[in-house]
């Protein structure tokens, strides 16, 4: 699963996509064979387990395999519609890999989700997501409040700044909720900052605010992660 994600990765460089797009090159044969290897292997480890599985319909609720199928009907649907353009006498690439409609690029980039294959062997991702679910109450909590902030100091900085200059960066509410949302997650991008006076007291308003309401819930989710982290120690 890593193996064939780092595959995709080293695809999208591009020197690398040169050489792709160039189907009697070897480095796109050795890419597409690299990748049907691996979905070969996937597609019967698949297979195989719903054979075996007594259960096929708690096989077909169960989330990761579904996860499992996503990650590799792509390719058999990218390769499928490469022959049909082959077929139809129009543009295509060896394996799929250089075809430019949206629907193929949409697909090779569903590829990634097989990252997720691995969250099936993590203790690490598990006890994050045992966190998460225990943890909805304040994390909904913490959503609300900065939500209810991102829409008043948004609202509030375009009023100020627009009136203070025609030439404002903050040319609507909702580029001004773009500003508050970035500051408010403590990220601070500086694409957009207030000029005046007044702007600035806000700003610092806005600050105070998130580090308020991030403070609060993080605290009862971090005990959490400690209870969930040592029931899975131990």
């Amino acid at each position: 699963s890593s193996g064939i994600n780092a595959e995709y990765g080293v695809e999208t460089m591009p020197v690398v996509q040169k050489e792709l797009d160039q189907p009697d090159k070897i480095l796109a044969a050795v890419f597409f064979a690299a990748e049907t290897a691996c979905i070969a292997f996937f597609s019967i480890e698949l297979i195989g387990r719903l054979v075996c599985c007594p259960d096929k319909l708690l096989f077909c609720k169960t989330l990761m395999n579904w996860v499992d199928l996503v990650t590799i009907l792509p390719y058999f649907i990218q390769v499928a519609t490469s022959q049909t353009d082959v077929d139809s006498g129009s543009h295509s690439t060896a394996g799929g890999g250089g075809n430019n409609t949206n629907a193929i690029v949409v697909l090779r980039v569903l590829r990634v989700v097989r990252v997720l294959k691995l969250a099936k062997h993590s203790k690490g991702i598990i006890i994050v997501t045992k966190t998460l679910t225990s943890s909805i109450n304040e994390l909904s909590l913490l959503l609300f409040f900065w939500f209810i902030g991102v829409v008043i100091f948004g609202s509030i900085m375009y009023f100020i700044e627009f009136n203070y200059s025609k030439d404002s960066q903050f040319k609507s509410i909702l580029e001004s909720s773009w500003w508050a949302v970035v500051t408010m997650s403590t990220v601070g991008y500086g694409d957009m900052c207030p000029k005046s006076p007044w702007g600035k007291l806000v700003a610092s308003g806005c600050m105070m605010f998130s580090m308020i309401i991030i403070a609060l819930p993080v605290t009862v989710i971090v005990s959490k992660f400690t209870r969930v982290y040592a029931k899975y120690k131990d």
